[in-house]
């Protein structure tokens, strides 16, 4: 992959970089180890027949909650633009989106990200120091919805009984992270907000400033009320995508299975693996339903179709998002 550069024509990294490579590198070889780990365990007619087996209302209700999903998140990803760009369409905030996606499953090092905040900012019409810190909250939101729920789910497991006692403190643990994440985050503010008259001697007043206001932008009235009720409700149609499937599957307690699944699933995708987070998702998503009685090859068959309702219906909408992204004129929107 060639590198991305922002306005100043500087590179922002990519496999060309030793720590690129070597992050690429150990991905691969994690992957390896636990599609291989996972395959010596599976009985592979049990797991076709399965996925034969699997009925269709449950396809149809996952199919309908991915469209709620990532509609809430075109959403939020606009609101989070509007302070910036009031004139920001609901088109080129789902193209961008589904389009950073779309990259992140087919190349490494979350290529997807670097490309909404410089490649795609003709499309957004804001520049990259301004997108790169709304990227950094949606992700804190999206980490802090996914710990609630699994917070909830081992709750749940720890009342039926069903979570061993070493792991007793883990739910109080994610709870304490959930409240730590507005915590950080006003801090942030409040840092930048205090020393911003020492940006023009540091040199990155244009930078810092850009940055700070994206971020005040976020902050401002109901709007973050707004963002977190929008993370909420992605969040709970992404989890019924795994709940659907999860009760497809026959598994019991499917609520619950379905959302330990989607929680721990997704978390995953913050190890080093393969593009598309191939292996890790799939070992998360197994050892989720496992704790609910789920036999190896049906919990695996469940992690191959989950991946894939993930996986190939973004991938294939990014792509066909990308040229119309490339051809966008940019027209940025940073402070002078």
């Amino acid at each position: 992959m060639s590198t991305i550069q922002d306005t100043s024509g500087r590179p922002r990294g990519g496999l060309g970089t030793t720590g690129g490579k070597l992050k690429f590198a150990i991905g691969l070889m994690v992957t390896a180890v636990l599609v291989w780990a996972i395959a010596s365990r599976v009985d592979g007619a049990r797991m076709i027949a399965a996925v034969r087996e699997l009925p269709a209302w449950a396809l149809g209700a996952a199919a309908l909650c991915l469209a709620g999903d990532f509609s809430a998140k075109i959403a939020r990803w606009r609101l989070m633009l509007r302070p910036l760009n009031p004139g920001i369409t609901w088109a080129a905030s789902g193209q961008t989106l589904i389009g950073s996606i779309a990259l992140n499953n087919l190349l490494p090092l979350r290529a997807g990200d670097v490309a909404r905040a410089f490649a795609f900012r003709g499309a957004l019409g804001v520049g990259p120091s301004s997108v790169v810190p709304l990227l950094v909250l949606e992700r804190l939101l999206d980490t802090a919805a996914l710990v609630v729920l699994a917070a909830l789910a081992v709750f749940a497991l720890a009342r039926m009984g069903a979570l061993p006692q070493s792991l007793s403190f883990v739910p109080y643990l994610c709870v304490a992270v959930f409240a730590g994440a507005p915590i950080g985050i006003a801090a942030f503010v409040l840092l930048m907000r205090r020393f911003r008259h020492h940006y023009a001697a540091l040199g990155l007043s244009k930078t810092a400033a850009a940055a700070l206001d994206a971020v005040e932008g976020q902050l401002e009235g109901g709007h973050v009320v707004r963002l977190v009720a929008l993370t909420a409700i992605a969040w709970v149609f992404e989890a019924g995508i795994f709940c659907a499937l999860a009760a497809g599957f026959g598994f019991s307690q499917p609520l619950l299975a379905g959302s330990l699944a989607c929680a721990l699933a997704t978390l995953s995708g913050l190890i080093p693996s393969a593009p598309g987070a191939i292996g890790t998702f799939h070992a998360a998503a197994l050892a989720a339903v496992t704790l609910f009685g789920a036999d190896d090859s049906t919990g695996a068959a469940f992690a191959v179709v989950a991946h894939g309702f993930m996986w190939l219906p973004l991938t294939a909408l990014g792509a066909l998002c990308l040229p119309f992204l490339s051809a966008t004129s940019p027209t940025l929107k940073e402070p002078a």
